[in-house]
């Protein structure tokens, strides 16, 4: 009874992982609305100025891209514990970090600087959780000892 109850104890998530996998999903939500609205901009008021050699066809798929990604990484280390994700996370991070340093002007501006810093304060927190004790210890265990990294 007491390597059964280790084992379940062993299983469960923990706290860490559960919040951090909260706070990346809440800090998706202002990339909707900014998708929205570069999507109107882009297709119906036509006021969105495209950089030279691009498509709006191919900003938006990059936009979606770059959401379906997070997306995967943030279920991948909460729910299979993926290492792999785990980095992929990190690394679009810091590109998001970089796509807020650089929109500055936006930042103090708009509505959308404010979902932008939203979302990267709820991400600096997400991230405290999964490299915290707990959220390291989570995605260094394997769920199976046959199952491959990604999955």
């Amino acid at each position: 009874m007491n390597a059964l109850s280790q084992q379940h104890s062993e299983d469960k998530t923990p706290t860490e992982i559960i919040y951090f996998e909260r706070c990346f999903l809440l800090s998706l939500m202002p990339l909707f609305f900014i998708l929205a609205h570069v999507y109107h901009s882009l297709f119906v008021a036509h006021t969105l100025d495209i950089p030279q050699g691009e498509t709006e066809l191919k900003i938006v798929c990059s936009f979606v891209m770059i959401l379906g990604l997070m997306l995967w990484s943030i279920l991948a280390i909460s729910r299979k514990r993926a290492r792999l994700a785990r980095y992929i996370l990190v690394i679009m991070f810091v590109f998001v970090a970089r796509f807020a340093a650089g929109s500055v002007s936006i930042i103090t501006t708009s509505f959308f600087g404010g979902a932008i810093t939203f979302m990267f304060i709820l991400q600096c927190i997400g991230l405290y959780f999964l490299f915290s004790n707990n959220g390291l210890r989570w995605c260094s265990r394997r769920l199976d000892s046959n199952q491959e990294d990604l999955i």
